[in-house]
């Protein structure tokens, strides 16, 4: 069995036992198959389950490992970077994937998310815009950019767009929209609440305290 084999393997018994809910059971075994293969693959998959686990520093480990040797992990290492707030890693990253593939459609969202983050509005627009040429769902994303714009139309047609193309979670981003343009907002924020959007509750909660209803 050649080392390919070998580890496409080892990736199929840690994902079954990542599967059965042995998640630290399949980073062992990653981790130990490791010092004999060094499989690009599978230092990506360990990635993965480290950041599952909420391991980064062992996630960044692992993807970086994944990409000296080749393996194309730099969205998922920016991702790391991005949920710990180291920003200017998880740029330069993102970017590095469009570097490779200018039409990667995870990097362009989560590139663009995190410009909304830091305030580069533009940038982020002009990300998005992309994104959702490619997508049409990440127009939930394109909404919030909007809306940080204070662009409300825009945003409520953008979210509108991603919740016909089958993205519910865009019902906040409409909800807030409609706030702004001082619309009944309350289905939306039903809608929202009901598809998990994050802080689609806190926000309808907080319009009604403001005396709204």
């Amino acid at each position: 069995m050649d080392i390919d084999d070998r580890a496409g393997e080892v990736a199929e018994r840690a994902e079954a036992l990542a599967s059965q809910g042995m998640r630290d059971d399949a980073i062992a075994l990653l981790t130990t198959e490791q010092l004999g293969l060094n499989h690009p693959g599978l230092w990506h998959n360990l990635g993965r389950l480290q950041l599952d686990a909420e391991r980064f520093d062992d996630a960044i480990e692992s993807y970086s490992r994944a990409i000296q040797l080749g393996y194309p992990s730099h969205v998922s290492r920016g991702l790391v970077y991005d949920v710990t707030m180291r920003n200017a890693e998880a740029e330069a990253d993102y970017r590095t994937a469009l570097g490779i593939d200018p039409n990667d459609l995870v990097a362009l969202v989560n590139l663009g998310t995190l410009m909304v983050e830091v305030g580069r509005l533009r940038e982020a627009l002009e990300l998005l815009d992309a994104a959702a040429n490619l997508d049409p769902t990440a127009n939930w994303q394109r909404a919030e950019a909007l809306l940080a714009l204070d662009w409300p139309s825009l945003a409520l047609e953008a979210a509108e767009i991603a919740i016909a193309e089958g993205e519910p979670r865009a019902n906040l981003e409409k909800a807030l929209a409609l706030v702004a343009l001082s619309r009944d907002p309350i289905p939306a924020f039903e809608e929202a609440a009901k598809a998990g959007a994050a802080g689609a509750e806190v926000a309808y909660v907080t319009y009604l305290e403001l005396g709204h209803t």
